[in-house]
């Protein structure tokens, strides 16, 4: 019966340690991934803006097409960030 438990408690203990090991990988992968895409959204919103492009795109117009829940959503609100963000990286 003492084995028994002791047994389960070692495998609990061992699936534990794994669910851990994996939500760090998960942690750590959408840390990542959500660095890269605001690196991709500036680099498009730079790109669309560029006077060489060929169908010229304002800043304000692509944060509103792209916004996304926890960023500006009103035009001036997301022309006024996004604008500072590309003179500033620029």
């Amino acid at each position: 019966m003492i084995r028994e438990g002791s047994e389960q408690l070692r495998e609990a203990k061992k699936r534990i340690r794994l669910l851990e090991q994996e939500n760090e990988v998960l942690r750590r992968a959408a840390a990542y991934l959500a660095r890269d895409i605001n690196q991709m959204m500036y680099l498009l919103v730079r790109d669309l803006a560029a006077a060489d492009a060929p169908v010229r795109v304002p800043v304000a117009v692509t944060c509103r097409v792209l916004a996304s829940p926890g960023r500006p959503t009103t035009p001036g609100r997301a022309a006024r960030s996004a604008s500072v963000t590309v003179r500033m990286r620029t």
